[in-house]
Formats: C-alpha cells, structure tokens, sequence
C-alpha cells in the first residue's frame, strides 16, 4: 500500500522544519555528528527549503567553506548552527520508531536515512575552498 502524496509530503515538510543546517564530516558522522570538519572558515550553512512536492522538501545549495588539509567524506543536516547538544536531524524522533535492525523508521514505516550522506568520491582541499552541498528532504514508500 502506497502512502498519499499529502502524507508523504506532510514527514517531509516536518523533517525539513527540524532544521536544515548543512555539516561537512572527514568520516561517517553516525547519529551524533562525529568527524565534522573544524577549522578555517569552517561553518554550518542554512538552507532554505520549500514546501515538500511529491514527497520531496527541496532546499536551497550552500557552500560550506573548507579549510585546507581537509578530505570530505560526508555530508548531514543538522538541527543547530552550532554542535551543542545536538545530533542530526534523522536523531530526531518524528513520530519515528526503530526496526528490529534499529533504523529509524517513520510512523507509518518508511525507512529514514541515518548517519549522513557520503559524497560520490572523498573531497580532498589541499587549499581552502568550498564544498557545495543541496539539501533536501525526501520521503518515500515501497
């Protein structure tokens, strides 16, 4: 059974509105945002993110400045600007509840993604420079 397009754009309009702050990592952040990047220039950047379409809560791209020496491996959202006593969104309980493999799963059982995006291929800055990253939200059923 296929969940409406109103529910599914319902979740991702609710995560989206958890925060969208974009976080550079050297490593899998996990669900405590471990390895993010430091240093430099470095900072969380909010994305503004648009009413959810088909399930998808689309953000605007941020370029988030890295600092020299630094390989990217992931990238996450964040609830915060700054790391004080917060994970990632996905930590966020949603009305979510975990499977018996404890991932995160909506209240009507969609997966939701954990622990970070990794990028394509690690990033490496031998100078500083900037990474872009898009932010988006997107729920969906099988």
């Amino acid at each position: 059974m296929t969940a409406p397009t109103s529910v599914l754009n319902n979740l991702a309009d609710r995560w989206a509105s958890l925060g969208a702050w974009a976080s550079a990592h050297t490593a899998a952040p996990g669900s405590t945002g471990a390895a993010e990047v430091t240093g430099g220039t470095y900072e969380r950047l909010q994305s503004t993110v648009a009413a959810a379409v088909a399930g998808t809560a689309q953000g605007t791209v941020v370029r988030l400045p890295i600092p020299a020496g630094t390989t990217v491996t992931h990238t996450a959202t964040r609830t915060t600007k700054t790391a004080t006593g917060e994970g990632s969104v996905t930590d966020v309980q949603l009305l979510v509840k975990r499977d018996d493999q404890g991932r995160l799963l909506a209240a009507d059982g969609t997966l939701l993604p954990a622990g970070g995006t990794p990028v394509p291929a690690p990033e490496v800055f031998n100078s500083a420079g900037f990474l872009d990253v898009t932010v988006a939200f997107t729920v969906t059923t099988s």
